[in-house]
């Protein structure tokens, strides 16, 4: 009679049959250690917005140097208190009649300005002022590049 061994045995054994042998100087690799906990961050400063910068007074005159259908093009604006209160004026230069200048939105120290230009589309001027120096860009249709310039005094 033919004797049956459990095929879970033979698995079990033969699994460590295959396995190294082991030596009682083998020592057993170290257990994980916990990082210490970090530290809390310390609380970082706010950022200060630009809605709590005060706002530029944008009335006076301007000399802004940009470039207009490839050509370099220097004008005077100028930005003047309406009666009603709101910003208006004029934009004038060598080769353009005087521009009247529809609106001026002021935020911090930038400004938009929309002017009507000589083809009766709009043009934005979009003009950062730091002390009397001017920078920033202007647009119309295809047209546009960035500007300099500075507040006259």
């Amino acid at each position: 009679m033919k004797r049956r061994v459990p095929l879970v045995l033979i698995v079990a054994f033969g699994a460590g049959a295959c396995a190294p042998p082991s030596t009682s100087s083998a020592v057993a690799p170290p257990s994980p250690q916990l990082a210490p906990p970090l530290p809390a961050a310390a609380p970082q400063p706010i950022a200060v917005s630009s809605s709590n910068v005060k706002d530029i007074d944008p009335v006076g005159t301007y000399s802004v140097n940009l470039t207009a259908q490839g050509n370099p093009l220097t004008v005077t604006a100028k930005i003047e208190r309406r009666a009603d209160g709101s910003l208006g004026g004029s934009v004038t230069s060598d080769v353009t009649p005087p521009l009247a200048i529809n609106s001026v939105r002021v935020n911090g120290k930038t400004m938009r300005v929309s002017v009507t230009g000589p083809n009766g589309e709009e043009a934005i001027l979009n003009l950062t002022l730091d002390g009397d120096q001017l920078s920033g860009d202007w647009a119309m249709g295809n047209d546009g590049s960035p500007v300099s310039g500075k507040k006259l005094p």
